[in-house]
Protein backbone atom coordinates (compact mmCIF):
# COMPACT_ATOMS: atom_id res chain seq x y z
CA UNK A 1 0.00 0.00 0.00
CA UNK A 2 2.58 2.30 0.84
CA UNK A 3 4.05 1.80 -2.59
CA UNK A 4 0.96 2.30 -4.38
CA UNK A 5 0.44 5.89 -2.60
CA UNK A 6 4.38 6.52 -3.56
CA UNK A 7 3.69 5.75 -7.11
CA UNK A 8 0.21 8.02 -6.51
CA UNK A 9 2.26 10.83 -5.21
CA UNK A 10 4.71 11.01 -7.89
CA UNK A 11 2.01 10.85 -10.70
CA UNK A 12 0.36 13.90 -9.23
CA UNK A 13 3.25 15.72 -8.59
CA UNK A 14 3.68 15.33 -12.81
CA UNK A 15 0.93 17.46 -13.64
CA UNK A 16 1.63 21.16 -14.39
CA UNK A 17 0.23 24.03 -12.49
CA UNK A 18 -1.43 24.87 -15.90
CA UNK A 19 -3.42 22.06 -15.89
CA UNK A 20 -3.95 22.66 -12.03
CA UNK A 21 -5.27 26.00 -12.37
CA UNK A 22 -7.22 25.20 -15.85
CA UNK A 23 -9.30 22.70 -13.63
CA UNK A 24 -9.87 25.17 -11.40
CA UNK A 25 -11.01 27.81 -13.60
CA UNK A 26 -13.51 25.15 -15.34
CA UNK A 27 -14.70 24.28 -11.73
CA UNK A 28 -15.40 27.92 -11.18
CA UNK A 29 -17.32 28.17 -14.48
CA UNK A 30 -19.05 25.38 -13.74
CA UNK A 31 -20.25 25.82 -10.50
CA UNK A 32 -21.24 29.40 -11.45
CA UNK A 33 -23.67 27.33 -13.97
CA UNK A 34 -24.86 25.63 -10.93
CA UNK A 35 -25.40 28.19 -8.46
CA UNK A 36 -27.27 30.62 -11.49
CA UNK A 37 -29.64 27.80 -11.81
CA UNK A 38 -29.96 26.99 -8.07
CA UNK A 39 -31.13 30.53 -7.41
CA UNK A 40 -34.01 30.41 -9.68
CA UNK A 41 -34.70 26.99 -8.70
CA UNK A 42 -35.17 28.18 -5.26
CA UNK A 43 -36.79 31.47 -6.35
CA UNK A 44 -39.58 28.57 -8.25
CA UNK A 45 -39.38 26.72 -4.77
CA UNK A 46 -38.09 23.60 -6.79
CA UNK A 47 -35.06 23.80 -4.73
CA UNK A 48 -35.25 23.95 -0.70
CA UNK A 49 -33.21 26.53 1.10
CA UNK A 50 -30.47 24.11 2.49
CA UNK A 51 -29.73 22.40 -0.64
CA UNK A 52 -29.39 25.71 -2.35
CA UNK A 53 -27.16 26.93 0.08
CA UNK A 54 -24.69 23.62 -0.33
CA UNK A 55 -24.47 24.81 -3.95
CA UNK A 56 -23.75 28.25 -3.09
CA UNK A 57 -20.95 27.17 -0.45
CA UNK A 58 -19.19 24.81 -3.15
CA UNK A 59 -19.24 27.88 -5.51
CA UNK A 60 -17.50 30.07 -2.98
CA UNK A 61 -15.17 27.17 -2.26
CA UNK A 62 -14.00 26.80 -5.61
CA UNK A 63 -13.14 30.53 -5.77
CA UNK A 64 -11.24 30.16 -2.74
CA UNK A 65 -9.10 27.61 -3.82
CA UNK A 66 -8.66 29.03 -6.81
CA UNK A 67 -7.18 32.21 -5.41
CA UNK A 68 -5.39 30.44 -3.71
CA UNK A 69 -4.41 28.47 -6.97
CA UNK A 70 -3.16 31.83 -8.69
CA UNK A 71 -1.58 34.06 -5.49
CA UNK A 72 1.33 30.39 -4.54
CA UNK A 73 4.09 29.43 -6.44
CA UNK A 74 4.24 25.70 -4.86
CA UNK A 75 2.66 22.61 -6.54
CA UNK A 76 -1.80 23.33 -6.44
CA UNK A 77 -2.68 19.77 -7.63
CA UNK A 78 -4.48 18.92 -4.83
CA UNK A 79 -6.22 22.19 -4.93
CA UNK A 80 -7.22 21.36 -8.30
CA UNK A 81 -8.51 17.68 -7.16
CA UNK A 82 -10.28 19.91 -4.51
CA UNK A 83 -11.85 21.97 -6.73
CA UNK A 84 -13.43 19.35 -8.98
CA UNK A 85 -14.56 17.20 -5.90
CA UNK A 86 -16.39 20.55 -5.37
CA UNK A 87 -17.77 20.84 -8.21
CA UNK A 88 -19.07 16.97 -8.17
CA UNK A 89 -21.02 18.35 -4.66
CA UNK A 90 -22.44 20.68 -6.02
CA UNK A 91 -23.86 19.10 -8.94
CA UNK A 92 -25.08 16.33 -6.39
CA UNK A 93 -26.67 18.93 -4.45
CA UNK A 94 -28.73 20.67 -7.11
CA UNK A 95 -29.40 17.09 -8.61
CA UNK A 96 -30.77 16.24 -5.16
CA UNK A 97 -32.37 19.01 -3.80
CA UNK A 98 -34.41 18.47 -7.00
CA UNK A 99 -35.64 15.22 -6.37
CA UNK A 100 -38.40 15.13 -4.43
CA UNK A 101 -39.86 18.15 -6.45
CA UNK A 102 -39.19 16.43 -10.05
CA UNK A 103 -40.44 12.82 -8.89
CA UNK A 104 -43.64 13.52 -6.87
CA UNK A 105 -46.95 14.81 -7.46
CA UNK A 106 -47.56 16.87 -4.56
CA UNK A 107 -51.48 17.18 -3.90
CA UNK A 108 -54.00 15.06 -2.03
CA UNK A 109 -51.90 12.00 -1.49
CA UNK A 110 -54.80 9.86 -1.12
CA UNK A 111 -56.66 11.25 -4.70
CA UNK A 112 -55.45 9.31 -7.47
CA UNK A 113 -56.07 6.94 -9.99
CA UNK A 114 -56.50 3.44 -9.28
CA UNK A 115 -56.97 0.76 -12.46
CA UNK A 116 -57.96 4.02 -14.35
CA UNK A 117 -57.30 5.24 -17.58
CA UNK A 118 -55.18 8.31 -17.97
CA UNK A 119 -54.67 10.32 -21.01
CA UNK A 120 -51.99 11.95 -21.77
CA UNK A 121 -50.24 14.07 -24.66
CA UNK A 122 -48.87 12.12 -27.72
CA UNK A 123 -45.19 11.74 -27.84
CA UNK A 124 -45.16 11.72 -23.95
CA UNK A 125 -41.32 10.32 -24.32
CA UNK A 126 -42.78 6.77 -23.90
CA UNK A 127 -42.04 7.05 -20.31
CA UNK A 128 -45.16 4.73 -19.40
CA UNK A 129 -42.67 3.04 -17.03
CA UNK A 130 -41.91 6.29 -15.39
CA UNK A 131 -45.51 6.96 -15.15
CA UNK A 132 -46.39 3.76 -13.41
CA UNK A 133 -44.03 4.51 -10.85
CA UNK A 134 -45.57 8.35 -10.27
CA UNK A 135 -49.35 7.32 -10.26
CA UNK A 136 -49.15 2.86 -9.19
CA UNK A 137 -52.02 1.09 -9.29
CA UNK A 138 -52.32 -0.84 -12.24
CA UNK A 139 -53.59 2.77 -14.68
CA UNK A 140 -53.82 2.68 -17.92
CA UNK A 141 -51.77 5.74 -19.73
CA UNK A 142 -53.30 6.17 -23.11
CA UNK A 143 -51.34 8.79 -25.42
CA UNK A 144 -53.92 10.81 -27.51
CA UNK A 145 -54.49 14.39 -28.57
CA UNK A 146 -57.40 14.19 -29.62
CA UNK A 147 -59.07 13.18 -26.97
CA UNK A 148 -56.80 15.27 -24.57
CA UNK A 149 -57.59 18.57 -26.56
CA UNK A 150 -61.28 17.87 -25.95
CA UNK A 151 -61.11 17.29 -21.83
CA UNK A 152 -58.78 20.54 -22.08
CA UNK A 153 -61.19 23.02 -23.71
CA UNK A 154 -63.80 21.34 -21.52
CA UNK A 155 -66.15 19.11 -24.63
CA UNK A 156 -65.53 16.04 -23.06
CA UNK A 157 -67.36 16.02 -19.93
CA UNK A 158 -67.36 12.63 -18.85
CA UNK A 159 -66.85 12.52 -15.45
CA UNK A 160 -64.32 11.17 -13.37
CA UNK A 161 -62.08 11.54 -16.63
CA UNK A 162 -58.15 11.57 -15.28
CA UNK A 163 -55.64 13.04 -17.73
CA UNK A 164 -52.19 14.34 -17.48
CA UNK A 165 -51.37 17.71 -19.09
CA UNK A 166 -47.99 19.57 -19.43
CA UNK A 167 -47.96 23.35 -18.50
CA UNK A 168 -45.08 26.07 -18.75
CA UNK A 169 -44.73 27.59 -15.28
CA UNK A 170 -46.19 30.84 -16.77
CA UNK A 171 -49.32 29.54 -18.51
CA UNK A 172 -52.54 30.26 -17.38
CA UNK A 173 -55.24 28.04 -15.93
CA UNK A 174 -56.90 25.53 -18.58
CA UNK A 175 -60.23 25.95 -20.23
CA UNK A 176 -61.86 23.42 -18.69
CA UNK A 177 -60.75 24.77 -15.24
CA UNK A 178 -62.69 28.53 -15.67
CA UNK A 179 -65.27 26.26 -16.78
CA UNK A 180 -65.25 24.66 -13.10
CA UNK A 181 -65.65 21.28 -15.83
CA UNK A 182 -62.26 19.82 -14.43
CA UNK A 183 -60.09 20.00 -11.19
CA UNK A 184 -56.29 20.04 -10.78
CA UNK A 185 -55.65 17.62 -8.23
CA UNK A 186 -52.05 17.79 -8.16
CA UNK A 187 -48.78 19.14 -9.36
CA UNK A 188 -44.95 17.93 -9.81
CA UNK A 189 -42.17 19.74 -11.42
CA UNK A 190 -40.05 18.56 -14.17
CA UNK A 191 -37.02 19.91 -16.21
CA UNK A 192 -37.85 20.80 -19.56
CA UNK A 193 -36.48 17.59 -21.76
CA UNK A 194 -37.67 18.71 -25.47
CA UNK A 195 -37.31 22.38 -25.73
CA UNK A 196 -39.72 23.85 -28.83
CA UNK A 197 -38.30 26.15 -31.62
CA UNK A 198 -38.21 29.39 -30.36
CA UNK A 199 -38.56 28.40 -26.62
CA UNK A 200 -35.61 30.02 -25.75
CA UNK A 201 -34.98 33.73 -27.20
CA UNK A 202 -32.58 36.15 -26.88
CA UNK A 203 -35.45 38.14 -24.38
CA UNK A 204 -35.65 34.94 -21.78
CA UNK A 205 -32.54 33.37 -21.83
CA UNK A 206 -31.22 34.78 -18.92
CA UNK A 207 -34.43 33.78 -17.20
CA UNK A 208 -34.46 30.04 -17.18
CA UNK A 209 -37.70 29.75 -15.27
CA UNK A 210 -39.42 30.16 -18.48
CA UNK A 211 -38.30 27.23 -20.58
CA UNK A 212 -35.95 25.03 -18.49
CA UNK A 213 -39.21 24.05 -15.81
CA UNK A 214 -42.57 23.05 -16.43
CA UNK A 215 -44.99 21.91 -14.66
CA UNK A 216 -46.93 18.53 -15.36
CA UNK A 217 -50.79 18.90 -14.00
CA UNK A 218 -52.35 15.79 -12.73
CA UNK A 219 -56.45 16.64 -14.15
CA UNK A 220 -59.64 15.08 -13.22
CA UNK A 221 -63.09 15.53 -14.40
CA UNK A 222 -65.77 16.68 -11.73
Amino acid sequence: METRGGLMAMHVNQFSPRVARSTGLLSVLALAVLCWLAWHAHSLGVLPTVWALCVALAGAGVCVLCVAMWRTAQPVVLHALWCAALFLFGLNALLQGMSGERVHFHGNTTDRPTADTVWVTEGFNGEFERLQFLLPGHNRFVPQQTKLQALIDGSDRTPGTWFIVPRGVSEPPLPCETQHVCERVAVRWDIEQRLKPGQVHAGNVWRPSEWLWRQEWLMRVR
